[in-house]
């Protein structure tokens, strides 16, 4: 027990008990793929199970003018990109093939153009990146990815597990997990009042990080991430009451988020005005094979732990709880890999009103795939149609 030895090798051990919380979400959160928005698998598929096959920007493109074309040519491409029910397709062609039936079998044949989406298309247009050095996430490409969207979503879903066929097309875990990435993606935005931290992009993190001036310094912008009593808070309002957590693991310039769903917290105090903490935390892993299922073993693959440190300085008359600290430091190993940035929840209606987050003059809400959010009847989104077919017994 490293966390025992450690704390009761201090002068303090005979006087200060050693205190343990721990709490765990109700359901597991699971792995999932990030989504790369340089190789853009959503769109321009993979070589991986089920027959599956990439695609040029090109086809995809091609296909997506076909879909509301009535040429021969286009009927005929169609006909064969839905053969041994489409299943060589990307998940967001998949999408917009489905919505193409879903609209004429709700609508009849002749229904307005409108109705149909291009969510490949569109996917291609705002956040394929590949070679493209003038796109505008150019420099980030070795992460820019939907890992936020995969997260959010599991808030929600369980993991995909099982191929289904809904209106003649095969949806597989990774089409389906594809799609809840990029709806979900848009749900970043709607998280006013659930979001703490700064999300402070230092330089990169290497061997020669502890020779940095900035770290050690407690003023220092590497210090103004999440603290420790903000983790610790955040932790207790959502795993400690049964859901998730969010977080963006990473205070470096690279952003890699995860669902959290158990933690332990482990403290003592050092003195009547400090106590030294240990949180541990278990998450979903989205480094993992596409096409990957995990939830369907015992042995949970996807899971992943990481530990931090902290020291919290405490309040006369202190009520024993870790959050009722005044202030708090990340210490050792901690100070420069920490959280930096918690996603509570998300506003319930963030689905319906994300259309009116889109603002052609300001560019915000570029990175939502609106059309995932097409509405035909009230406010059904198709999207959650097929999702509900998907996940329906």
């Amino acid at each position: 027990m490293l966390f025992l030895s450690m704390f009761l090798s201090n002068s303090y051990a005979e006087t200060y008990q050693i205190v343990t919380e721990s709490a765990e979400a109700k359901h597991k959160s699971w792995g999932g793929y990030w989504w790369s928005m340089k190789n853009a698998e959503s769109v321009l598929g993979w070589q991986g199970l089920y027959g599956r096959k990439t695609f040029t920007p090109y086809q995809v493109s091609e296909f997506t003018r076909c879909l509301t074309s009535s040429s021969r040519i286009c009927k005929n491409l169609i006909e064969n990109y839905s053969k041994n029910n489409a299943i060589s397709l990307s998940p967001l062609m998949k999408f917009d093939l489905f919505m193409k039936r879903y609209v004429e079998k709700n609508y009849g044949q002749h229904a307005d153009v409108s109705m149909y989406s291009s969510a490949a298309s569109y996917e291609l247009d705002i956040h394929y990146i590949g070679n493209n050095t003038n796109h505008r996430l150019y420099e980030f490409s070795g992460f820019a990815g939907k890992c936020i969207g995969w997260a959010l979503s599991t808030f929600d879903y369980n993991e995909p597990t099982k191929v289904k066929n809904i209106l003649g097309i095969d949806f597989t875990p990774a089409d389906i997990k594809a799609i809840l990435a990029t709806q979900y993606n848009g749900a970043q935005f709607f998280t006013d009042g659930l979001t703490v931290g700064l999300e402070y992009r230092g330089p990169k993190k290497t061997s020669s990080h502890t020779n940095n001036p900035q770290y050690g310094n407690k003023e220092s912008d590497a210090y103004k991430d999440v603290t420790p009593l903000q983790f610790v808070k955040a932790l207790k309002n959502t795993i400690g009451h049964g859901t998730y957590l969010e977080a963006d693991l990473d205070p470096d310039i690279g952003v890699w988020n995860y669902p959290i769903h158990k933690y332990e917290i482990k403290f003592q105090k050092e003195s009547d005005s400090l106590a030294k903490a240990q949180i541990s935390i278990e998450f979903a892993n989205d480094e993992v094979k596409i096409d990957d299922v995990f939830t369907t073993s015992n042995i949970r693959r996807d899971m992943k732990q990481r530990t931090f440190y902290a020291k919290f300085n405490l309040p006369e008359n202190w009520s024993g709880k870790l959050e009722d600290a005044t202030s708090s430091y990340w210490i050792g190993e901690s100070v420069h890999n920490h959280p930096d940035a918690l996603i509570l929840g998300m506003e319930d209606n963030w689905k319906e009103t994300i259309l009116d987050y889109i603002d052609a003059d300001t560019g915000i809400g570029i990175d939502v795939n609106t059309e995932l959010f097409k509405s035909h009847d009230g406010w059904d989104l198709v999207v959650d149609e097929l999702l509900y077919e998907y996940y329906l017994d």
